[in-house]
Formats: structure tokens, sequence, C-alpha cells
């Protein structure tokens, strides 16, 4: 059904996912090693989430829980929503998708 649509759909959401060079930046930072440093008792102790207190909270505590939702649809992104779409369309036709991304 989308054969004849893949030779534009793979090169454009091929061209999405490329990191740009704020994102590299970033992940180079990120790229720090750290196994000389003695790890911090936080950063292996398991947390267990928080349970709600209903009409107790104070303001505080309702602005992290929505500061938290926040981070988390941030962490979605055109690079992201790309590559599920990628891999949503090699699932259902991987010769096709193959050929057009790697033509021979």
């Amino acid at each position: 059904m989308l054969d004849p649509l893949m030779p534009l759909i793979v090169p454009s959401v091929l061209e999405t996912m490329i990191l740009s060079e704020e994102d590299l930046f970033v992940l180079e930072g990120m790229d720090e090693d750290d196994s000389a440093q003695a790890d911090r008792e936080q950063d292996i102790k398991p947390s267990l989430p928080k349970t709600k207190k209903g009409h107790g909270q104070n303001k505080d505590e309702e602005e992290d829980e929505e500061d938290e939702l926040e981070m988390g649809l941030e962490d979605w992104n055109l690079r992201k929503c790309s590559a599920m779409t990628l891999d949503c369309l090699a699932m259902k036709n991987a010769p096709k998708v193959v050929e057009v991304a790697l033509p021979v």
C-alpha cells in the first residue's frame, strides 16, 4: 500500500533523524567517563514512587509533578518520532525500506 511512496517517505524520515550540532554537543558532554568516581548512595539505592496525599498536597508538590510530566514530553522529539516511524515501516515492509534507505 505504501510501496509507491517509500522513495519519498524513507529519505525524509532518515533526514529528520540526523543529530543537530546542539544535540552532538550535549551528547559529548554526557560522555564523560566517571568510572573512577565512587558511586553515591542515591545513585545506587532504588527509589520508590511517592504516593499522592490527595487534598493535603501543597502547591510545591503539585508543581513538581507538573514539571515531571513536562520533562517526559520534552524527551519525545522529532528524531525519536522519525526513528519510530522508520521502525514501523520496516516491520511492515523491511525489504522495500532497506532498498530505499541503502541503495546498491
